[in-house]
């Protein structure tokens, strides 16, 4: 009698050698598709802080519709002779209501109170320290608190002795050509030509280059500038120019340049830097955002002489209201 037998296929598994290939494929594909992925990241986190700077375009401009004005730079504490080395809210603090903020800015009591006096009380002095998206670039690496930018005595002691440190914030305003501390404005009228200083209340109409034609605000990343507060800054009526560098920027810099002070600090804390490669976002005065070349045509200027406006370069004739001189393709 036969038996009809069925045989069954063997399987056979992948060989030492297939299995390596297989391997090494992948990740051939890997290194491939990583660059790629990478820039669509970064095409997405760019696209985000070009959105954070539009909407701060539109809340300068809801400012400037109810005010008549954009916000100072930051607000003299008037009627304290003594107050050189004390906080003062700064023009992110002032916005916060255009920016569906109000809540904060109504418990710090913006229109009431002092940046100094909210810091020494126990009981709104870590409202400052709140992180606020539409303020940072989400290509930046710097943490929530700027943990650069001290506010020491006379603050320390109400935090336990330790430095405090406020919010931090990648965006800030163009003063202009060269510092003006409030006194250089109230007493002395020495106009920066930027739109933010000291006690500042620039309108539209004073914007004689035109609002397409000068960006008011720009970017500063970690790396080379230590960011910013949103808070405000300090040392605002005093002769040094460190507590600007808190909120407001100048156009002696070029964009992106690691350049160094003799004591070793950043000199680009003072200026615009960004995590985007080649440049940085500009909100310009109609609201529109323009990535800016860290080649654009540039020439130096001193933060602390007023330059005459033939003498300078694209960038900084871009970042100054009313030099009154054509600007080529940038």
């Amino acid at each position: 009698m036969r038996h009809n037998v069925r045989r069954i296929g063997s399987s056979r598994g992948f060989t030492l050698i297939e299995l390596l290939v297989v391997i090494a494929i992948i990740a051939v594909l890997i290194a491939l598709l990583l660059p790629a992925v990478q820039q669509a990241r970064e095409a997405a986190r760019r696209s985000q802080c070009s959105n954070n700077l539009k909407q701060i375009g539109l809340a300068l401009h809801n400012y400037h519709d109810t005010y008549n004005t954009l916000p100072p730079g930051n607000v003299h504490k008037w009627g304290n002779q003594n107050v050189a080395a004390l906080a003062a809210w700064g023009w992110h603090s002032l916005i916060l209501p255009q920016l569906e903020q109000g809540t904060l800015f109504n418990a710090m009591g913006v229109n009431q109170n002092d940046l100094d006096t909210v810091l020494r009380d126990p009981l709104v002095q870590n409202l400052p320290k709140t992180n606020i998206n539409v303020y940072r670039c989400p290509s930046d690496t710097a943490p929530a608190l700027n943990s650069k930018r001290e506010y020491d005595t006379p603050y320390s002691a109400a935090f336990g002795g330790q430095p405090v440190h406020l919010g931090t914030a990648n965006y800030i305003a163009v003063s202009g050509t060269r510092w003006s501390t409030p006194e250089d404005w109230i007493v002395n009228q020495i106009d920066p030509h930027g739109t933010f200083w000291g006690d500042s209340r620039i309108n539209f109409a004073a914007v004689s280059d035109g609002l397409s034609n000068t960006f008011v605000v720009g970017e500063r990343n970690w790396k080379f500038g230590w960011a910013a507060n949103w808070p405000g800054q300090r040392n605002y009526t005093g002769t040094g120019i460190w507590g600007s560098r808190q909120n407001l920027a100048i156009l002696d810099i070029k964009i992106n340049d690691p350049l160094l002070q003799p004591n070793g600090n950043p000199a680009n804390s003072r200026s615009f830097s960004s995590e985007h490669v080649g440049g940085a976002q500009f909100l310009f005065g109609d609201g529109r955002v323009k990535f800016l070349s860290e080649n654009i045509d540039f020439n130096a200027a001193s933060y602390n002489a007023t330059p005459a406006p033939a003498t300078l370069g694209v960038f900084q004739r871009l970042g100054r209201r009313d030099d009154a001189l054509p600007v080529s393709d940038y």
